[in-house]
């Protein structure tokens, strides 16, 4: 038991620490390169369909759920033509994402930081959620170093 303790300890403490480092850089990335950013008006080319994927326990809809992820096509200031696929999305039966929609659209000319879509979920929410996430993995390790840590270290 304290080796399968320790180990699950370790490796959400090591999960945790990682996703935490990354939304960091992440967020570092783009508040440095914020000022270089353009903003531009796009169109959706297409909106990308995932199902919901149920996991173990969850309830059965009667109604399939989808995630829906629109494909942008914009302009940069140079002229090209830049397609992308959103990292957020929206989520239902049906999408609020409509082929031939305009929306706003930021991007670095540079291309350190791939175009998003110019909202806060679409410029902010993947780091949020990568640092939640590490957060939730860091507290499974303190949780278990609390619950267990004297038999894992103390051998008792």
């Amino acid at each position: 038991m304290r080796y399968l303790a320790g180990f699950m300890m370790f490796a959400f403490a090591l999960a945790g620490s990682g996703l935490i480092v990354a939304a960091v850089r992440e967020l570092a990335l783009k508040l440095r390169r914020r000022k270089y950013f353009r903003r531009t008006t796009g169109s959706i080319v297409r909106v990308e369909r995932e199902r919901h994927r149920r996991r173990p326990g969850e309830i059965r809809r009667r109604v399939a759920q989808y995630r829906f992820f629109p494909v942008v096509k914009f302009r940069n200031e140079a002229g090209a033509e830049i397609v992308f696929r959103s990292e957020t999305g929206d989520g239902g039966r049906v999408s609020k994402y409509r082929v031939g929609q305009r929306l706003p659209v930021v991007y670095d000319p540079d291309d350190r930081v791939p175009p998003m879509i110019d909202t806060f979920a679409g410029v902010w929410l993947p780091v949020v959620f990568l640092l939640l996430a590490g957060i939730v993995f860091a507290g499974g390790a303190l949780t278990i170093f609390f619950a267990f840590g004297a038999r894992i270290f103390g051998g008792g």
